[in-house]
């Protein structure tokens, strides 16, 4: 009997440096019997399985985000790149190892019968009768949105767009959780918080392995860290370059824009960015009857909170201005410029109430504008 695990994620539980982890450790895991797979398609390789994955199983692959992203635009490419992953994909079950882990988020956006696919393929494609493990770390609502939200503008997407899609979109953990109880059953689940994950002074990925694994017993002797969080001065300057010199234009990468253009803002030091008291508390009423039955189906346990609040932190202060001026440098002259028009609005709404720091960012632009920073 062959062990089949499935971390599906989800999103912002440390999924990347759990997969980059185990995908640098692989030939470790693999003498100790736990075979990690590493997919390819010319000349992309991965350790998250979510593309190879979701592009076998979901209902519209044509129009699956990161099969656009890499040119799978006809039914001919998407066979020919699909016929190589089932191949991959049979290759993983039938290695040498015991045990075969695949990892990837995308699969928490399964429906049941994409994953009832799922599960029928891997039981026909190995040779071996096969057990499974649906391994899924849970992140605390207003901390998971939180952090989505920050990454998406990492990713090129402003704030605005964010916080209202925010408001008609959901994230509740019951139903991704039923679809996977209604195919592999309830005793095939390993769920846990995120919350107590980052607490492990091991890492994020050994914890992982203990829930999933704990006959393993094993600690990856390092551990990658990526994704890690921005500050609040971070995301609201990247949110307004993004809002005014988009980085994408039809659900592509805009030609004034390139990949990783402001991975130098990602740096800028300030103040921890979070939501305000009204898209908290509208969380926590979204999330509320999900919190109970994760308490009562699993025993974790997310305080419904009636009344959240958001301390507004004093943005801007000398050490992240000094912060950014050494930044800015580095940047082409159109991002130095939308940079400054931001910071004249955000000194145009401190005048009333805050004149002191509306003087430090209006000093900092005409500093900069006549050519002498400080």
């Amino acid at each position: 009997m062959k062990l089949v695990i499935l971390h599906i994620g989800l999103h912002k539980t440390g999924t990347t440096s759990i997969q980059r982890t185990l995908g640098e450790h692989r030939a470790e895991l693999a003498v100790m019997g736990y075979h990690y797979p590493e997919f390819k398609y010319k000349n992309r390789q991965t350790y998250n399985h979510s593309s190879p994955l979701l592009s076998l199983y979901t209902d519209a692959p044509l129009d699956y985000h990161m099969n656009l992203r890499h040119g799978i635009d006809s039914p001919e490419k998407l066979q020919d790149q699909n016929t190589s992953y089932l191949a991959q994909l049979k290759s993983a079950l039938n290695s040498e190892s015991a045990t075969v882990i695949f990892s990837g988020e995308g699969l928490s956006a399964l429906n049941p019968k994409n994953i009832n696919h799922f599960k029928k393929d891997l039981e026909q494609l190995s040779e071996s009768p096969l057990s499974f493990r649906v391994v899924c770390c849970l992140r605390e609502p207003i901390s998971f949105v939180t952090s989505d939200i920050q990454q998406k503008v990492k990713g090129g997407f402003s704030l605005g767009n964010l916080y209202e899609k925010e408001s008609r979109k959901t994230y509740k953990f019951r139903p991704i959780l039923e679809k996977y109880i209604s195919v592999f059953g309830l005793s095939s689940m390993r769920v846990y918080s995120f919350e107590e994950a980052v607490k492990s002074p091991e890492g994020v990925c050994a914890f992982f392995l203990k829930k999933a694994v704990p006959e393993l017993n094993w600690i990856p002797p390092s551990e990658v860290l990526v994704n890690e969080g921005v500050s609040e001065e971070s995301v609201r300057l990247i949110s307004y370059v993004n809002e005014s010199r988009p980085f994408w234009v039809n659900g592509k990468i805009n030609t004034d824009r390139a990949p990783r253009d402001l991975d130098q803002l990602f740096k800028l030091q300030g103040q921890k960015f979070e939501l305000d008291s009204r898209r908290k508390q509208m969380i926590c009423d979204l999330y509320r009857s999900d919190r109970k039955w994760l308490y009562e189906m699993f025993d974790i346990d997310y305080p419904d909170e009636e009344l959240v609040s958001s301390s507004k932190r004093g943005l801007w202060d000398d050490k992240t201005l000094e912060n950014l001026g050494t930044i800015i440098e580095n940047l082409d002259t159109c991002f130095k410029s939308l940079i400054i028009d931001f910071l004249k609005i955000e000194a145009s709404e401190y005048q009333e109430h805050d004149s002191a720091r509306a003087h430090r960012l209006i000093k900092f632009c005409d500093e900069y504008e006549s050519g002498n920073p400080c």
